[in-house]
């Protein structure tokens, strides 16, 4: 995973679907629809990849 990717909490469902922000050693900040304060700390383990960003797709 990476940041950009849009990912799932496997055990808080409720936050629904998030955009990871950054990463750094195992861990996302994660800015989800259900969490509006602020970006998530979450631990990478505790994440589903739903769709992986493509950066530079939208020019080629």
């Amino acid at each position: 995973m990476k940041a950009g990717d849009l990912v799932k909490h496997v055990i808080h469902k409720h936050l629904g679907l998030g955009l990871i922000t950054s990463i750094d050693e195992g861990y996302a900040w994660v800015a989800f629809q259900g969490w509006v304060e602020c970006d998530k700390w979450c631990d990478l383990k505790t994440l589903v990849l739903i769709s992986e960003c493509n950066v530079g797709s939208i020019n080629e």
